[in-house]
């Protein structure tokens, strides 16, 4: 039994954030502590002076897909409303999966998106095909 090639970014891309959340679907608050990722990311921000992450956003499941999009769309609209403009670029907005990824140019966007109560979590963007 073989996957549709229309549905393989789609599954690919689940795949992927539900390995970054452990489980796909489910979302928490950020950590009160400092994760080692979050201080891998400082670090090469420091370093480099820009970081790409993936952020996972937390969206529930629904059962109407144009629905989940929409809500997906408006989370990533209100996370990135939170940041400075000429804290961030190259936005990838996924559509069917809550999560999206950005180059980051100032340690302040790296901690306002670990603070976010929609952001579930914000990784090392290693990108990919899909």
């Amino acid at each position: 039994m073989g996957v549709h090639p229309r549905l393989l970014p789609t599954l690919s891309a689940t795949l992927i954030v539900g390995g970054a959340l452990g489980v796909v679907g489910c979302g928490a608050p950020a950590s009160e502590s400092t994760p080692p990722e979050f201080e891998t990311l400082l670090d090469e921000l420091q370093a480099m002076g820009q970081v790409r992450v993936a952020v996972v956003l937390d969206v529930p499941e629904m059962q109407d897909p144009g629905e989940r999009q929409q809500r997906i769309a408006a989370a990533q609209d209100e996370v990135l409303a939170a940041l400075d403009p000429d804290q961030y670029r190259d936005v990838a907005r996924l559509q069917t999966v809550p999560a999206m990824a950005l180059t980051l140019l100032a340690e302040e966007a790296l901690s306002t998106l670990r603070a976010h109560p929609l952001v579930v979590k914000v990784d090392p963007d290693v990108g990919g095909v899909g």
